[in-house]
């Protein structure tokens, strides 16, 4: 069974899959089912059904079990064995397993329920609306988290920007955006400086001070290093634990100068 995805959609009413072959019993529960909200399909075999939760998302399927070719056992366990499909409620409606063995099948087989025939109205009332509540509401939450994930991509978008972007060389993004050829598989040899940078004694801090002087202190050396290497053109690779990675190169600095722009820069984060 191939895997389809449908969008959460407002206002559409939930879908319940009938399941029976014999055209009266369907007709019975079909009328019964015009008391609840929701939009009834019917099915009158198992690869009908299965056919049908291809292009269907369902609240709740009733399932007979008696059914020539395929019975509901055969169909529930297909059912369960399929991600897009296993977590769909299967309620077994039937008129003759009604022995502990074959309640014990159908749960196995991935029934949540059984209902016995003749069926009694509030009894199956009840059950169905206990699933289409439970599927409305995780539907509302789709919904709601599906609103928030495109209302709030920008803001994300700006928050991220906001964490790391005093720490991360717009210049790299720049050059990149401009010369997009400089990202070409295989890159270049050149000659540059690389600076990594560390706290002294960060093992022994780390256990002296609580979590959030920690943190504290980690962000103003982060910030220090950060104003140390940019100010002299150099650009911040990584942060690595407590460590700072920078280096000094083309096409920011020229061969003749970024080792010198390193020394300056690692003896300005020394002085602070």
């Amino acid at each position: 069974m191939n895997e389809v995805h449908h969008k959460v959609q407002a206002g559409v009413p939930p879908k319940i899959l009938l399941v029976d072959d014999r055209p009266e019993n369907r007709v019975a529960l079909r009328r019964l089912l015009a008391k609840v909200d929701a939009k009834v399909i019917e099915a009158s075999s198992g690869n009908e059904a299965l056919t049908l939760t291809l292009d269907h998302d369902f609240a709740v399927i009733l399932l007979d079990v008696d059914m020539p070719e395929m019975d509901g056992y055969e169909v529930s366990e297909i059912l369960r064995g399929e991600e897009r499909t296993r977590r769909i409620p299967i309620i077994f409606v039937t008129a003759t397993y009604k022995d502990d063995i074959h309640r014990r099948k159908g749960y196995e087989s991935g029934a949540v329920d059984y209902i016995e025939k003749p069926i009694v109205d509030t009894i199956l009332l009840s059950k169905v609306g206990v699933f289409l509540g439970l599927y409305n509401q995780a539907q509302s939450l789709k919904r709601e988290i599906a609103v928030n994930n495109m209302v709030g991509e920008r803001r994300l978008k700006e928050q991220i920007n906001d964490t790391f972007g005093k720490y991360m060389d717009p210049r790299v993004v720049t050059h990149l955006l401009d010369s997009p050829e400089v990202a070409k598989s295989g890159g270049e040899r050149r000659e540059m400086t690389v600076m990594f940078i560390d706290l002294q004694d960060f093992t022994t801090l780390s256990e002296k001070l609580p979590p959030d002087r920690l943190v504290e202190t980690v962000n103003r050396f982060f910030t220090h290093m950060t104003e140390a290497i940019s100010i002299n053109r150099g650009v911040v690779d990584k942060f690595m634990g407590d460590a700072v990675m920078a280096f000094w190169g083309a096409p920011f600095t020229g061969p003749d100068e970024h080792a010198a722009l390193a020394c300056r820069a690692a003896a300005a984060a020394l002085e602070g």
